[in-house]
């Protein structure tokens, strides 16, 4: 691996499929970083592929703004709206925005996604509540401007003693492409659907080489 055309650098081996350079040690991605990676084994051609990580987003505000529940499956389904308000860069690319909870007064990483959605014509898929694990929108219409954004959270109780925790993430364009086709190719099937194949980017290789940057918000 190497970095904005520096020096390249072998990389060992971590832990749970992670790798470090064995020069620096370090697991921590620049930012407008540009990063190469090549991968060599004996008697098939070398596989190479490369990312720029995406600035790190920003928030200006959280805002609950509206609660209450609506009716699904013969159930009273509660949820809380909350509008964010995003700083944009400028660097062209895509949000993605996730919805967690966990107790309050804790300081533990949440693992499970809560049901989202937004009316806001970024995400809108039309036809009613979309119960989403994640919302993703490009930042072509706000480029280096604010942009606030109406997200409903559902599942949550009332009193619960719970509280909501979003991760918002930048995307790049090989991310946001491996993604949707991923997602498009885990959902086809059946002998008269059009064939799916999934975004790749390695040269001589199959795979993806794609970089993403994250804040979470509470």
């Amino acid at each position: 691996m190497r970095m904005n055309g520096g020096p390249w650098d072998t990389l060992k081996h971590m832990f749970k499929g992670s790798y470090a350079p064995i020069s620096s040690g370090n697991l921590l991605a620049q930012a407008d970083g540009f990063y190469e990676f090549k991968a060599y084994h004996t008697g098939l051609d070398s596989v190479s592929g490369h990312a720029t990580v995406p600035t790190k987003p920003v928030v200006l505000s959280m805002d609950s703004i509206n609660s209450g529940v609506i009716p699904r499956g013969g159930w009273d389904y509660s949820y809380r709206e909350f509008t964010l308000v995003i700083s944009d860069s400028g660097q062209a690319g895509y949000y993605m925005i996730r919805a967690y909870q966990r107790y309050r007064g804790t300081a533990t990483i949440p693992e499970y996604t809560m049901e989202i959605d937004s009316d806001d014509i970024l995400v809108s898929a039309g036809g009613g509540r979309q119960y989403k694990e994640q919302l993703v929108f490009s930042n072509e219409s706000f480029l280096n401007t604010n942009r606030s954004i109406d997200v409903s959270v559902f599942g949550i109780e009332p009193n619960s003693g719970m509280k909501i925790v979003f991760k918002l993430t930048k995307l790049d364009l090989s991310s946001y492409l491996y993604d949707v086709t991923l997602d498009n190719y885990l959902n086809s099937g059946g002998p008269f659907t059009q064939p799916v194949t999934v975004y790749n980017n390695v040269e001589n290789g199959l795979g993806v080489v794609s970089a993403k940057s994250s804040i979470w918000v509470f």
